[in-house]
């Protein structure tokens, strides 16, 4: 799993095209994630020591656009305008059925559990969950 499918790329941010199944980074499954295929993309081209900095993931089961910062400046003013909503996502879903809606807004409150490293949405917002909303129209 290292070829990556380069949508983008300048002297300072790389976009790649995640494909379902891919890690944005590593965890408990194992070392291979997106980053490190990055890091040896940029090594093969000659850069001696790349940075690879993550400004976003995506789930695994979830294929898209993931962009990586090549500095520690771009990757700190990337990671602000994605926490402060300075950068839009727009998600794309296939459903077996249609919601009983045309639009609305869908609002979880995002809890990471510590030991298994996996998130999950939950209802009401408790400590230490994120608010997550989603707009969404058919």
């Amino acid at each position: 799993m290292s070829d990556i499918s380069i949508l983008y790329e300048d002297e300072f941010l790389i976009a790649l095209n995640k494909r379902c199944g891919d890690l944005v980074q590593p965890d408990r499954s194992g070392p291979w994630a997106l980053n490190r295929a990055v890091a040896d993309y940029l090594i093969a081209r000659g850069v001696k020591e790349p940075f690879v900095g993550v400004v976003h993931r995506l789930d695994r089961p979830v294929s898209g656009v993931v962009l990586f910062a090549k500095t520690q400046a771009v990757t700190a003013s990337l990671s602000s305008l994605f926490c402060e909503g300075g950068i839009r996502k727009i998600y794309w879903a296939v459903t077996d059925t249609f919601p009983d809606i045309p639009s609305g807004t869908l609002i979880h409150y995002i809890r990471v559990d510590k030991r298994t490293g996996k998130s999950f949405a939950l209802d009401d917002p408790v400590q230490g969950a994120k608010r997550a909303v989603l707009d969404f129209r058919l």
